[in-house]
């Protein structure tokens, strides 16, 4: 399933995104460690956040 993450910094403004192929929302809230920053991840199809 496609996924996106986006980037928050320490203000909550999105200041970057990364996609994501994932194969359950599981392994796309996993995501949500990347980089270090706050991440919001977002199923492409529009679905509510994690």
């Amino acid at each position: 399933m496609g996924y996106r993450a986006y980037v928050l910094n320490d203000e909550g403004h999105i200041i970057g995104v990364h996609e994501l192929n994932c194969v359950d929302d599981d392994e796309a809230k996993a995501a949500q460690m990347l980089d270090g920053h706050d991440l919001e991840v977002w199923q492409v199809n529009g679905a509510s956040p994690f």
